[in-house]
């Protein structure tokens, strides 16, 4: 293999202190800005981490705060085919999320400068980086509820982009079954997450393109979809990288489900494709030099 182990160890490791004070800080500056806007009630407004950084899968040197501002009362739901919202007791709302979502981003280009934000992403506005904290992605949200035939729901959060889709995701249930894949498998599914992030770094550093479609979401549910066997049978990183690179390349289906183990991984509507992952899984093997 092109890496010792001593390589993958370090990559392996969570964000340093130093940048976990930086991620706090960009916690912080959110809050103050929210506080700081009359036209946004900060008390309704629950601020939820997300992402790798708060998931503890973030890789060393690329820390980043991923971030959404849900605001309580209102909800996007789906029903189940052939049932009504009367049948679930929903009664819809009267406020607007449009208007949630420009009074959030308002609060925000009036508490930074304009230099520190970058609103050319679809999904969410960035602040961007300076000495003291790390990008911050911030997304304003409603609850979500997915119902099902016996009235019971799962709940997430959804939001409309800037190109109006509507983007659901699970954080909560994202976050306590990455916690329990963790568990069970001493604490190897989030160090090989780690490497395989850094390996993707490392390959684009070195001018191999690999596509946009390799999320951080993508190869956290990947390696998560892996059995836990796998992670156990051996404590060597490099082997255990090297087998969960087999098994991704061989099992992955449309069976797999996100980390949050509520919607499927892949379906027409992602971005990525079983295709797609099989290419970035071979462009891994080449690269580290497995055999």
């Amino acid at each position: 293999m092109k890496f010792t182990e001593d390589e993958l160890k370090n990559w392996a490791k969570p964000a340093s202190d130093a940048e976990d004070t930086k991620m706090n800080n960009s916690r912080n500056a959110i809050k103050s800005a929210l506080q700081k806007d009359i036209l946004v009630d900060d008390s309704e407004v629950k601020i939820i981490d997300k992402g790798s950084s708060h998931n503890n899968t973030n890789v060393k040197l690329q820390a980043d705060v991923d971030l959404s501002l849900m605001q309580g009362g209102d909800f996007f739901y789906n029903l189940p085919p052939g049932y009504t919202k009367e049948y679930f007791g929903i009664i819809d709302g009267q406020r607007n999320f449009n208007s949630y979502k420009n009074s959030v981003v308002n609060a925000i280009y009036n508490f930074f400068n304009n230099q520190e934000i970058d609103n050319s992403k679809d999904k969410c506005t960035r602040i961007k980086e300076n000495s003291n904290r790390v990008d911050i992605d911030v997304a304003p949200v409603w609850r979500y509820r997915l119902y099902q035939s016996d009235k019971s729901y799962h709940e997430g959060v959804a939001f409309y982009s800037d190109s109006n889709v509507l983007v659901i995701n699970f954080p909560e249930q994202h976050t306590e079954n990455g916690k329990e894949k963790n568990n069970n498998t001493g604490r190897k599914y989030k160090r090989i997450v780690r490497i395989l992030k850094r390996l993707k770094s490392k390959m684009e550093g070195d001018g191999i393109l690999i596509s946009d479609s390799i999320t951080s979401f993508l190869i956290e549910s990947l390696v998560w979809n892996v059995k836990d066997d796998i992670f156990n049978e051996s404590d060597n990183l490099s082997d255990i990288l090297k087998n969960v690179l087999i098994d991704i390349y061989h099992n992955s289906s449309e069976d797999w489900n996100e980390v949050s183990d509520i919607l499927k991984l892949f379906h027409a509507e992602r971005k990525w494709s079983i295709l797609d992952v099989k290419t970035f899984i071979n462009q891994v093997w080449k690269y580290g030099n497995f055999k």
